[in-house]
C-alpha cells in the first residue's frame, strides 16, 4: 500500500529540515534587545513618577494632619517637637515622614525626616520669620506659642508651612569624601569664616565651603524642631556659618537650609492651607523669599 507524503523529518518522503540560521538569531537578538532599550527607560521613568507621587501625597497627609490639628487646637504645632505632634494624627506617620523619591529612603532610620518646617528668610532663630519660628520680639511678648491661623496675615494659600530636604542618613565625619561629594546638598557645609548677615553667608557659601556638616534631622537629641529656609533659591548647596573650631552644634543658630530633592530642577512644598506644589529651582528668588514668609505684606501669587 502506497504511504502518503509525509511532511515531517524521518518519514519515507524527505524533507528538507532547517533551524534559524547564525544570521537569523542575531537579527533577532538584535530587535529584543532593542525592545528592552526601549522599554526598560520606560519602566524606570513610570517607577520614578510613582516614587513623586508618593512623596507628595506624604505632603498630603501632613497637611490634612496639619489642618486638624488647627481646627482642633486652633492653633498649627509650630513649637517643641512638631513632627511628633503631628504624627499622633497620621497613619503609619514614620513612612509618611520619608520621601520615597529620595535614592537614601531605602536606608532611612527612625527619625529622618524628609519634611522639614519652614523656618522663613533670616538666617538666625532669633529672627526667624516663617511658618514655624517666631521672632525675638514674638518670644518677648508672647513666650513660645503655636503659630495661629491669624498670625499668618499673608494668607495660608501664600505660605509655606513644610518643604522637602535631601535625607542625610548614616553619615559620620569618617565617610569617605567621594561619597560626600557625589550628592552635596543632602549636607551643611562649613564655611571658611564665619559672617556677620544673609548676603555674606550666601557668597560664603558659594565660594569658600570647605567640610560637610554631619546633620541629621531626627526626633531626638538637643535640637529637635530643626527646619529649612528661603534664604538660597531650591536645590542650592547649604552651609552652616564658621567652621569646625568655632562651631560644633548644628543648632540652626547661623545656617542656611535650602529645600532640596530628586525630583530633577524641582521640590515640593506644602502650603498652610494644605494645598500641595511644585516649586521650580528657576522660580524668582524675590517670589521664594516671599512665599516664606508669614506676615511680611508681600503681594505674590503662584497662580
Amino acid at each position: 500500500m502506497r504511504t502518503s507524503g509525509a511532511t515531517s523529518c524521518g518519514h519515507q518522503r524527505r524533507v528538507r529540515c532547517r533551524g534559524f540560521t547564525l544570521l537569523e538569531v542575531v537579527v533577532t537578538m538584535g530587535v529584543l534587545g532593542t525592545l528592552v532599550a526601549i522599554v526598560a527607560p520606560a519602566v524606570q521613568v513610570s517607577r520614578s513618577r510613582v516614587r513623586d507621587l508618593e512623596c507628595r501625597n506624604n505632603l498630603r497627609q501632613i497637611g490634612l494632619a496639619l489642618q486638624n490639628h488647627e481646627q482642633s487646637h486652633k492653633a498649627f504645632p509650630t513649637t517643641g517637637s512638631y513632627q511628633l505632634r503631628l504624627s499622633a494624627q497620621i497613619e503609619n506617620s514614620e513612612s509618611v515622614w520619608v520621601c520615597p523619591a529620595d535614592s537614601q529612603a531605602s536606608v532611612a532610620r527612625g527619625g529622618d525626616f524628609s519634611y522639614l518646617i519652614n523656618d522663613g528668610t533670616k538666617f538666625r532663630f532669633a529672627e526667624k520669620n516663617g511658618f514655624a519660628v517666631q521672632s525675638i520680639r514674638d518670644l518677648a511678648d508672647h513666650g513660645p506659642r503655636d503659630t495661629k491661623a491669624s498670625d499668618i496675615t499673608d494668607g495660608l494659600s501664600n505660605t509655606c508651612a513644610y518643604a522637602e530636604r535631601l535625607l542625610v542618613s548614616g553619615f559620620n565625619e569618617g565617610s569617605p569624601e567621594q561619597s560626600l561629594l557625589s550628592s552635596p546638598r543632602r549636607f551643611l557645609w562649613y564655611v571658611e569664616d564665619r559672617q556677620p548677615d544673609e548676603d555674606g553667608m550666601m557668597a560664603a557659601c558659594e565660594s569658600s565651603r570647605t567640610t560637610p556638616y554631619p546633620l541629621r534631622y531626627k526626633t531626638s537629641g538637643t535640637f529637635m524642631n530643626v527646619g529649612y529656609d528661603h534664604i538660597l533659591p531650591p536645590n542650592r548647596i547649604g552651609c552652616q556659618n564658621g567652621g569646625p573650631a568655632l562651631l560644633r552644634m548644628a543648632d540652626q543658630s547661623s545656617s542656611l537650609v535650602s529645600s532640596t530633592s530628586e525630583h530633577g530642577p524641582s521640590v515640593n512644598v506644602l502650603m498652610a492651607d494644605g494645598a500641595v506644589r511644585p516649586i521650580f529651582d528657576s522660580i524668582d528668588l524675590a517670589i521664594w523669599r516671599a512665599i516664606s514668609t508669614r506676615a511680611g505684606n508681600e503681594v505674590v501669587s503662584l497662580d
